[in-house]
C-alpha cells in the first residue's frame, strides 16, 4: 500500500482521493441498497448514536467498521450481511493510532475499504465543517460517484463543528444521509465528540460502558433506543477485548454473572419485577429467582421486609464494587 501523506492537506477531496488506509481484496458491485446491512442490528440509511461512558467507545466503533468491511461478525454479536466501505471521520486520536487499532482488529480478509479522515490531515484553517452546506454537498457528491462507501462513522468530531451547531444544519446533513441510504454512526464519549443528534432523528442509541476493576477491557452494551429491533433483540450484553495470535485483537462475548447479580440487586431495590429484570439482563426468570433466593438472601446482600427488599452493608459494598 502506498504511504499516506503525512503533511496536512488543503482539501477534503484531496484526502478522499487518496488510497484507503485499509484496502479491500475485491470491489463490491452495489446497484441497490439491501434491506439489511448488519443482520438484526443496522439498516442502510439509519442514524445511530453510540454513547460511550468510561472509555471504550472508539474501540467499539473501530470493531463495527472492521466487521462491516469484512462482512463478518462485529462486537461479538452481529453478522454483517452486506459489506460496504466505511469512511471514519475523527479528531480525537493521532491518525496512525486509529488506523493501527482497526488494523489490529482485522483478519486481513476485507471485502471493502476503510478511509480514515483525521483532523491532522488538514491545514488548521481548512478543516471541513460538518454544518457547512458546501462541505455537505461536496462529500455526498463524492459518495455518489464512489458507491463503495455507504457508512460514515463520526468520532471525536468537535473540531469539525462550529462552537454552537445549528440544529437545522445537523438535520440537513442527516437528511441527506438517510435519503442516499448512507448509514451514520456518531460516537459520543462521556457526552462529547459526536454530532448532536436530536432524539427523534436517532434510529438507535447504543450505550457502552467500560467496566472498572478488570484486567481486560470489558464493555457493557445496552440499548437506550432501537426502533428497528424487537424487544427480545435489545438485551444488554458484555464484550471483552482480547489479544490473539500475532498481536491481533478481537472482541469476544463475555458472560459476567457476578456483575449481572449485582445489577439484579439494584433493580430489585427499584421495585422491578423479576420478569422485567430477566429481560433487562438477558437471563430467564428462573435464574433471577434463584439468584434472589439462593444467593442474595442467604448471603445477606438483601433482607426481606414484608414484600420489600432492603439493602444491607454487604449489598452496598457489592453495588459499589460494580459501579452501580
Amino acid at each position: 500500500m502506498e504511504k499516506q501523506a503525512s503533511e496536512p492537506q488543503g482539501s477534503l477531496l484531496d484526502i478522499l482521493r487518496m488510497r484507503p488506509d485499509i484496502e479491500s481484496g475485491k470491489t463490491i458491485e452495489r446497484l441497490n441498497p439491501t434491506p439489511c446491512l448488519v443482520r438484526d442490528f443496522i439498516w442502510p440509511g439509519q442514524i445511530i448514536q453510540l454513547k460511550a461512558e468510561s472509555g471504550g467507545g472508539t474501540w467499539v466503533a473501530c470493531d463495527i467498521a472492521r466487521g462491516i468491511v469484512e462482512g463478518a461478525k462485529l462486537i461479538s454479536q452481529f453478522e454483517c450481511s452486506d459489506p460496504t466501505g466505511v469512511i471514519y471521520l475523527q479528531g480525537g486520536m493521532p491518525h496512525a493510532h486509529l488506523v493501527d487499532r482497526i488494523t489490529r482488529l482485522t483478519i486481513g480478509n476485507n471485502q471493502c475499504p476503510i478511509k480514515v479522515i483525521s483532523a491532522e490531515l488538514f491545514n488548521s484553517e481548512d478543516k471541513p465543517d460538518l454544518c457547512n452546506e458546501i462541505f455537505q454537498d461536496e462529500i455526498f457528491s463524492w459518495l455518489t460517484d464512489n458507491n463503495d462507501y455507504r457508512v460514515i462513522i463520526l468520532d471525536g468530531v468537535d473540531c469539525f463543528l462550529p462552537d454552537k451547531p445549528e440544529p437545522k444544519d445537523i438535520g440537513r446533513f442527516l437528511s441527506i444521509c438517510r435519503r442516499t441510504s448512507v448509514t451514520v454512526i456518531s460516537v459520543e464519549s462521556n457526552g462529547r465528540g459526536g454530532i448532536p443528534i436530536p432524539w427523534g432523528q436517532a434510529d438507535m442509541i447504543l450505550k457502552t460502558k467500560a467496566l472498572e476493576g478488570f484486567e481486560d477491557l470489558i464493555i457493557r452494551c445496552s440499548f437506550e433506543k432501537a426502533r428497528s429491533l424487537k424487544r427480545d433483540q435489545q438485551n444488554t450484553f458484555f464484550i471483552k477485548l482480547q489479544e490473539q495470535e500475532g498481536g491481533k485483537l478481537a472482541f469476544t462475548e463475555c458472560f459476567l454473572d457476578e456483575f449481572l447479580k449485582a445489577k439484579t440487586v439494584q433493580l430489585l431495590l427499584n421495585n422491578w419485577s423479576q420478569t422485567k429484570i430477566a429481560k433487562e439482563t438477558g437471563k430467564d426468570q428462573s435464574t433471577i429467582s434463584r439468584w434472589l433466593n439462593n444467593w442474595a438472601l442467604p448471603n445477606s446482600i438483601l433482607v426481606k421486609d414484608g414484600r420489600k427488599c432492603l439493602l444491607t452493608e454487604a449489598g452496598r459494598k457489592l453495588l459499589q464494587v460494580h459501579g452501580l
